[in-house]
């Protein structure tokens, strides 16, 4: 019977960089198949650390920015055709608030058949400063027809193995096309990504989540105050039991980007050191 995976890619981290992301993901109570894509230059001891916790260690050299050439990594990797579902995750800053393989109930109003899964930013990709730059840069004949929807993260996505492994290709694809036609010094994989949902996979299967969902939230944006104004949906909010919730209370599966604020950054080391 396929299993499950849970996988990332990590350069140069030390094993305190994403010993938070390992603790939260076993606590979880996920104990399907771990693999971490290593690239050249990370420390033996993290090495060894993954070794100790249960994961496959692929080691590759980097040859592109590593945001592009994951997508590949993670293609070679699916193509084996061992795995059911698929869990992508970027490592130093996501945490797992919750099991990402446990069903989806109904007040998450999730389609539990999509092939995909994935989470928007909370802000309409015009009005996200950071976006606007770098999707207009890297895909200047699409950014017309794609900035009015809300901006999806690259850090997290799940969905059935074989359709991510296509989709992981086709974000390869789009984003090394993109930095030899335009040649800038922008990463495209996010703006590759984008252009993706709204164009090619528009009509695929794929569900792109907000913060109704509580599936995960990207709180660079979603919890930044100076881009509230420009939100287009309520922000997170941190519990009385130090979970972040949407505005009903519900516990988000994923929050990443919690490193960029400091109370929550306690809050969630001492949770799970």
């Amino acid at each position: 019977m396929a299993s499950n995976l849970v996988i990332g890619a990590i350069h140069r981290y030390n094993p305190e960089e994403i010993s938070l992301w390992v603790r939260s993901l076993n606590k979880s109570g996920y104990d399907g198949k771990k693999i971490m894509i290593v690239y050249d230059g990370t420390p033996t001891e993290t090495l060894e650390y993954l070794y100790s916790e249960g994961f496959e260690v692929i080691q590759r050299k980097l040859l592109l920015p590593l945001v592009v050439q994951r997508f590949l990594d993670y293609y070679n990797v699916l193509i084996r055709g061992e795995y059911n579902k698929v869990f992508i995750s970027d490592v130093k800053d996501v945490i797992f608030q919750k099991n990402p393989f446990d069903p989806f109930d109904a007040e998450s109003e999730i389609d539990a058949d999509s092939e995909m899964i994935i989470g928007t930013e909370s802000i309409k990709i015009d009005d996200m400063p950071w976006a606007k730059v770098n999707y207009s840069k890297t895909f200047p004949l699409d950014y017309e027809g794609i900035k009015e929807y809300s901006s999806v993260c690259a850090g997290v996505l799940y969905g059935n193995s074989l359709f991510v492994r296509d989709f992981c290709m086709a974000t390869f694809k789009y984003s090394v096309s993109s930095m030899m036609l335009h040649k800038c010094n922008q990463p495209a994989d996010q703006a590759a990504l984008n252009v993706l949902l709204r164009t090619v996979y528009r009509d695929s299967p794929i569900t792109i989540t907000n913060h109704s969902n509580a599936w995960v939230t990207h709180l660079g944006v979603s919890f930044e105050q100076h881009h509230q104004e420009s939100l287009n949906e309520e922000q997170p909010v941190i519990s009385a039991d130090g979970f972040v919730v949407n505005s009903k209370g519900k516990i988000f599966t994923i929050i990443h980007q919690y490193d960029r604020f400091d109370e929550l950054f306690e809050i969630i080391r001492e949770k799970y050191s």
